[in-house]
């Protein structure tokens, strides 16, 4: 971010938005370009488990509208973000998904202060509204109230036959 803001202010204003919104527009990108592509690999990983290609999916919408932007306003498109690394279980990559959610309404609240064009406004609103009302409970209830998977009626018939096999 520190970085970010380094080049705008040796490169000045561009596109007519003000320091602060281009460096919001680079930051929103970032974001949703670290949470596609974690969960990409999240999908990847856990075998194109729900929900993690869809939200993969989502991202990269978003990532599309933003790029819009960024081509609209002038502003320079930053180098895709290093990858966050998947851990081994559902549980882990869960909780990651549920910290980059919340991060995400975080950072799009912070965000929506001081934005002023409408169109950057109504785009930052959408992906704050995804991820707080679509995103964030898909990953909380797919994990659970205990903070474990919720394992499907399927997935439960096929624990139980293996249990049944070894008795």
């Amino acid at each position: 971010m520190i970085i970010e803001v380094l080049a705008l202010i040796v490169l000045g204003q561009s596109g007519g938005v003000d320091m602060m919104t281009q460096s919001a527009l680079v930051g929103a990108l970032r974001e949703v370009r670290s949470s596609a592509q974690f969960y990409e690999s999240a999908a990847q990983r856990q075998g194109k488990a729900f929900p993690f290609a869809d939200l993969a999916r989502t991202e990269r919408r978003h990532e599309r509208l933003l790029l819009g932007l960024l081509k609209t306003y002038q502003v320079a498109v930053p180098e895709p973000p290093k990858p966050i690394s998947v851990p081994k279980t559902l549980t882990a990559t869960l909780k990651i998904g549920v910290g980059l959610e919340k991060h995400a309404i975080s950072e799009y609240s912070h965000f929506l202060g001081y934005v002023k064009p409408q169109d950057i406004n109504d785009i930052f609103t959408i992906i704050k509204v995804t991820a707080r009302d679509l995103h964030l409970p898909t990953l909380q209830k797919k994990l659970g109230p205990e903070g474990s998977p919720k394992l499907t009626p399927t997935q439960v018939r096929q624990i139980r036959d293996k249990v049944n096999k070894r008795r």
